[in-house]
């Protein structure tokens, strides 16, 4: 298992999911589950909820942390979008999901996703 802190700076998302969080995975857990993950727990969240939704992700068309990060078409993240994956050594080494999303995110590393970077 591996542990990992989980931020998504996305102030509308922020406080259901509430971020950051720390989080337990198995090993070889990338980047796609830690988002899958949170997506999921964002919908039984709302899932009962009567307020409206439909403009969490800034967009009525998009419902997905995912969606909002991620083109399926060319399995690659948007450009415009900030991910950040550090360990916490003094190095601070990063973890390169933004060229690689398969790599596995190794024990006790920073994930910071920033759905509008402003770029």
């Amino acid at each position: 298992m591996i542990n990992i802190s989980v931020i998504v700076q996305l102030s509308s998302i922020r406080p259901i999911i509430k971020m950051p969080q720390n989080l337990r995975f198995p090993d070889g857990t990338n980047v796609i589950d830690i988002i899958g993950y949170l997506d999921d727990k964002y919908q039984k969240i709302i899932e009962n909820d009567k307020k409206s939704h439909a403009m969490d992700f800034l967009e009525k068309k998009i419902r997905s942390i995912l969606q909002l990060l991620w083109n399926p078409e060319t399995e690659q993240f948007y450009e415009d979008v900030g991910l950040e994956a550090r360990l916490p050594s003094q190095t601070g080494d990063t973890v390169p999901i933004e060229k690689n999303w398969r790599v596995e995110i190794p024990d006790q590393t920073w994930l910071v996703l920033t759905p509008d970077a402003g770029c």
